[in-house]
């Protein structure tokens, strides 16, 4: 990735490290099906939605891991394997055909 990719590091460590290693353990994943720039819009609304409130953040990993639970990233795909969604995954959808010109009679 890019300098902005640094510079999405470097605020993410400003923060609880439960989120950075969230992140490190999706980017890959959601770059492969995103793509780069959706990749880089999604990486930076998650920094924002942190920067909201960090101590919840905080709160909900360690009530999580004081249960023996652990966050994890449910895609379409998963919540197909999981039979949870019905319908194709997004990347597999047939393409529309455009709209031929209008034209007056």
């Amino acid at each position: 990735m890019t300098n902005d990719h640094g510079q999405l590091i470097s605020e993410l460590k400003k923060h609880p490290s439960a989120l950075i290693s969230a992140y490190e353990g999706a980017v890959d994943s959601v770059s492969k099906t995103l793509g780069p720039a959706p990749t880089m819009r999604w990486a930076q609304d998650g920094v924002r939605i942190a920067q909201q409130g960090p101590r919840a953040w905080e709160a909900a990993t360690e009530y999580a891991k004081d249960r023996g639970w652990k966050f994890q990233i449910w895609t379409e795909k998963t919540l197909q394997e999981m039979k949870l969604l019905k319908g194709p995954v997004p990347g597999k959808l047939k393409k529309l055909t455009p709209y031929k010109p209008f034209r007056k009679k």
